[in-house]
């Protein structure tokens, strides 16, 4: 029985964590790893490659089958192969709207270092209607087979699809061109929302009828704020293993902060229009900050599940071992 392997490191929807995160690996890295623990039914780090039988599929419906949703034109898949009937060679390749046929030479993939040959990749360009009469895509096709002890591995196959442009061989770009509009989740309107939030408080800063020099109601002077913001970043990226305690000598601090400042209230040096100024300055960063620190959070939220999975896997595992050995004594 394969064992379970962990999501896919992904949102909800598919898409990935941020831009520029891909799934891009290389081909020793796609037979060594991927394929060969698929074949052997071993667990993997991340569940990216979806099994789906791609040769009964068109190549236009394969995006959506794709466990990565993304609007790059490359899409991986992990597919048993289906020979005819009556051949225990000739592998089954047609679709109901077309088929995909083999150009060029195998392409011999050696393990860097020894030159030991760990796989094969064939290269096939769907052809829309039936042979000998089909008319040529843009769909390209690269089936890497696992080769060990000097035989072709062909339970599965890993298929990695592109689509191309133009047709012919070409080094033109498969990614799709980056668009803001895509990864806009209002963080920019969290941010505004958070420094309306401070505006719109009434006790933040207050005058006396005089005019005088603003003093400070339930809110920080700048010098504070600043001290302040030091210290949560150096708190942040500080220790992790004394996070608890950190956190607490934090809240201490700041505590202790605000009780000096009720008892011995800090008289600005400069102008009314000066501190006001640095104050709203300030203002805007920490809201930027506190964006920064949520989002710190959530990327950390993710690792922390990754590594769960991880170790319910080596578990798993370790588990799958010991019954083996104990069936062997």
């Amino acid at each position: 029985m394969t064992d379970p392997v962990l999501p896919a490191p992904v949102t909800a929807s598919g898409k990935p964590i941020g831009p520029g995160f891909r799934f891009h690996p290389t081909d020793e890295e796609l037979i060594t790893y991927y394929l060969k623990r698929k074949v052997e039914g071993k667990p993997m780090r991340f569940d990216v490659i979806r099994e789906v039988n791609i040769y009964k599929h068109e190549p236009s419906d394969l995006a959506e089958l794709s466990r990565l949703k993304t609007k790059d034109q490359e899409w991986y898949f992990f597919c048993p192969l289906e020979k005819r009937q009556n051949s225990s060679t000739v592998i089954n390749r047609a679709t109901k709207e077309g088929y995909w046929k083999k150009t060029g030479d195998d392409k011999k993939i050696k393990r860097e270092g020894d030159d030991e040959l760990i796989g094969v990749v064939k290269t096939l360009v769907y052809h829309r209607g039936r042979s000998p009469k089909g008319n040529r895509t843009n769909w390209v096709l690269y089936e890497y087979r696992l080769v060990q002890n000097k035989l072709e591995i062909d339970s599965y196959v890993v298929c990695r699809v592109i689509r191309k442009e133009h047709f012919g061989p070409s080094t033109e770009c498969i990614y799709a061109p980056f668009s803001e509009q895509d990864w806009d989740d209002g963080i920019n309107e969290k941010i505004q929302q958070g420094k309306n939030h401070i505006d719109e408080d009434p006790n933040t800063v207050d005058q006396d009828d005089n005019n005088s020099e603003p003093m400070t109601r339930g809110c920080l002077p700048l010098t504070t704020l600043v001290q302040y913001k030091r210290k949560r970043q150096l708190d942040s990226f500080g220790s992790y293993n004394n996070s608890s305690q950190t956190a607490q000598d934090a809240v201490s601090s700041v505590a202790a902060t605000l009780e000096e400042n009720e008892a011995e209230p800090v008289v600005p040096t400069s102008s009314s229009t000066e501190m006001i100024d640095h104050l709203e300055k300030e203002r805007q960063q920490m809201a930027v900050a506190r964006e920064t620190y949520n989002l710190d959070l959530m990327s950390a939220e993710v690792m922390v599940s990754i590594l769960q999975g991880q170790v319910d896997a080596l578990r798993a595992e370790n588990e799958g071992l010991k019954k083996t050995n104990s069936n062997k004594g």
